[in-house]
């Protein structure tokens, strides 16, 4: 998305198309064009003093014509770093997880809500992305820069907003462990009492709504999902997080 000689307009117009497209990637807002050594464009760099850094046989690191381009680059780099253990190394895990576990699903619904909770998780990552472009951008069409103080209140608020995305994250990869020992319910009662442990398929009430109920550390939870979703991008799902608390003390207090 970031081209050594594009305007910050012409950047605006970049990120607004991308993120509309609906197949918006982490690598699409983070990648700059890659520029190597001997081609044209390198000659070019090199004779406005602009390649800042160069080793044989890797990408050049150059510097960009708009100001304000640099600005949010320069940004988006020191946030990969402070988000670096929050949620980036975090989102590695969860990418490696699902496609390590997906093929254990015992049923084909099972699987679409495993699916489902994934691309909630990569949902609830972009967003956070989606905040801090749009943070940078509007601080610099109304002030043309951004201090430090800006900076940090935009990178700890994005910190803060990773909190719930570790907490997802944790039920997801409990999810995963279960995958192939949930007990297959026909129902969500069993003897007229609730079981964590178990996922079922419910057409009674809401036809083709999936749950999965689980017993986390921090109590029982669950997902629920419309089985055979289809959404109108790559991050489209219906996945919702749950609490069952309530519901099992009532039904299991004898």
């Amino acid at each position: 998305m970031f081209d050594p000689d594009m305007t910050f307009q012409e950047f605006k117009l970049q990120y607004v198309w991308i993120k509309k497209s609906g197949y918006c990637t982490i690598q699409h807002l983070h990648n700059r064009l890659n520029v190597y050594h001997g081609t044209q464009i390198s000659r070019f760099l090199s004779s406005e003093k602009r390649i800042i850094n160069y080793k044989l046989g890797e990408r050049l690191v150059y510097s960009f014509k708009d100001a304000k381009v640099e600005t949010i680059d320069a940004i988006i780099q020191r946030a990969k770093q402070s988000l670096q253990n929050d949620l980036i190394s975090l989102m590695q895990r969860v990418r490696r997880t699902f496609y390590n576990n997906r093929t254990t699903a015992q049923t084909e619904w099972l699987e679409d809500i495993y699916t489902q909770t994934f691309l909630k998780l990569k949902e609830m990552e972009i967003n956070i992305w989606y905040f801090i472009f749009d943070e940078l951008i509007e601080l610099l069409e109304c002030n043309g820069k951004i201090n430090q103080y800006e900076e940090k209140k935009i990178l700890d608020k994005a910190i803060s907003l990773c909190k719930p995305v570790r907490s997802a994250s944790d039920l997801f990869f409990l999810f995963a462990k279960k995958l192939d020992k949930l007990n297959i319910l026909e129902g969500a009662l069993v003897n007229g009492k609730w079981r964590h442990g178990a996922a079922w398929l419910n057409n009674k009430v809401k036809p083709n709504v999936a749950y999965v109920w689980l017993h986390s550390g921090e109590g029982f939870q669950g997902f629920s999902a419309k089985v055979g979703y289809k959404g109108n991008d790559s991050f489209s799902n219906s996945c919702k997080f749950l609490r069952f608390d309530r519901i099992y003390n009532e039904t299991n207090s004898d």
